[in-house]
């Protein structure tokens, strides 16, 4: 039996559990996510896979042991055996909802941020800020009017409102901030990567630390 768990750095995470706690402060997810019981979780897990597997151990040293015994021995001898199995059983299906569990939880686990990083939002600079409010219409009005953005499409394509498809000069004007910002980044040292468009699922769920936003609707199609 074949047991996976998330594929994360289980070290790094007990080791780092302060920092971890740290994180998950900073993004506000306490209610989310749950550092020390996921790590007592994953303890739990690493204890019943022990035993499991010292279980397992004496079954193998039983059937061994079958070496032309009397029918008395050969009876106890399967007794034995048969409660081994029966207690190896019960171990591997304590684990298995374990396993499930601890993908659930490790799913909440947010990215990491750099201490760099400021708790708010902080304002750089500012461009063309006018001596007064601009009373006027509504940004999102004013691109439909134009051809340049359609809210329902967002949310026919996406089941969620609040994304949008945008056409003609605001598909332009995002394409323009996108190639902005990659050159920004680049010339600062980062490497620009190209990957692929399909991603496994256990991927999303165990290692990107994606949390989704609506329980209703899954972002992920499978």
């Amino acid at each position: 039996m074949n047991f996976t768990l998330p594929r994360i750095d289980w070290r790094s995470l007990i080791a780092k559990r302060t920092d971890w706690q740290r994180i998950v402060k900073r993004r506000g997810l306490q209610g989310v996510c749950d550092v020390d019981n996921i790590i007592s979780t994953y303890e739990q897990y690493k204890q019943l896979d022990t035993q499991r597997q010292s279980l397992l151990r004496q079954r193998n040293q039983i059937t061994a042991s079958h070496n032309q015994p009397n029918d008395n021995q050969l009876i106890q001898l399967r007794e034995a055996s048969r409660q081994l199995k029966m207690q190896v059983a019960g171990v591997e299906d304590e684990l298995r909802q374990l396993q499930v569990k601890l993908t659930e939880m490790v799913s909440t686990l947010p990215n990491d941020i750099h201490d760099s990083v400021p708790d708010s939002d902080v304002v750089i600079e500012e461009f063309n800020v006018p001596e007064s409010p601009i009373m006027g219409q509504d940004h999102i009005k004013v691109l439909g009017e134009h051809n340049c953005l359609n809210p329902e499409d967002g949310v026919r394509i996406t089941g969620i409102r609040g994304f949008q498809v945008m056409r003609n000069t605001a598909a332009v004007i995002e394409q323009s901030l996108i190639n902005y910002a990659i050159k920004f980044a680049m010339k600062r040292g980062f490497e620009l990567v190209s990957v692929p468009d399909l991603v496994r699922a256990e991927a999303i769920d165990n290692w990107s630390g994606f949390v989704p936003r609506h329980e209703r609707v899954d972002p992920v199609y499978r």
